[in-house]
């Protein structure tokens, strides 16, 4: 991919990374809102609504600092290129590979950790999407046991009250 290519692709990917981001966390900072004014939710509900807020918000922190980063990366790519030009020269003429000063090697290193950072981040959206998966299933498992418990109970009730009926007991 020529320079350029690159140049469109990651502003792309910094613009719909910032805007999902910061749609996500107006989306959930309302929802957190409309949690502490609404009293006609109940709790268990609530709270299950809080944490997901607070979750998906962390989220989109993590989505808003990945854009910022992947920004900065632009600045590095150049000095990174430039490196990876002199090895890819070094082995076009078959000549021993040139010796990196050590300001090289710190800038390597720098880069290296830079891109370590970019990955944990990306792993920090994995681990909060799975997190994420469970707490709704929990929360769906809940409550579907509860609607099942209010059914049992709702046919015993009225399986008795048909009963004392049919035995004309009012």
């Amino acid at each position: 991919m020529d320079s350029t290519g690159k140049i469109l692709f990651g502003i792309l990917i910094v613009v719909l990374t910032a805007a999902l981001g910061g749609y996500y966390a107006w989306r959930q900072w309302q929802t957190l809102s409309r949690l502490r004014i609404d009293r006609t939710t109940p709790d268990d509900e609530r709270r299950f609504l809080r944490n997901q807020a607070w979750r998906r918000l962390f989220g989109s922190v993590l989505m808003l600092v990945f854009a910022g980063l992947f920004v900065g990366w632009f600045y590095l790519d150049e000095s990174v290129s430039s490196i990876e030009r002199q090895g890819e020269e070094a082995r076009a003429n078959q000549a021993p590979q040139p010796v990196l000063n050590p300001t090289q090697q710190e800038f390597i290193r720098f880069s290296l950790g830079y891109v370590i950072v970019l990955l944990l981040l990306v792993l920090g959206f994995i681990a909060i999407a799975g997190y994420e998966f469970y707490a709704i299933r929990r929360y769906s498992v809940q409550h579907m046991r509860r609607i099942q418990d209010e059914r049992r109970e709702m046919i015993a009730t009225e399986t008795a009250r048909l009963r004392r009926e049919r035995n004309g007991h009012p």
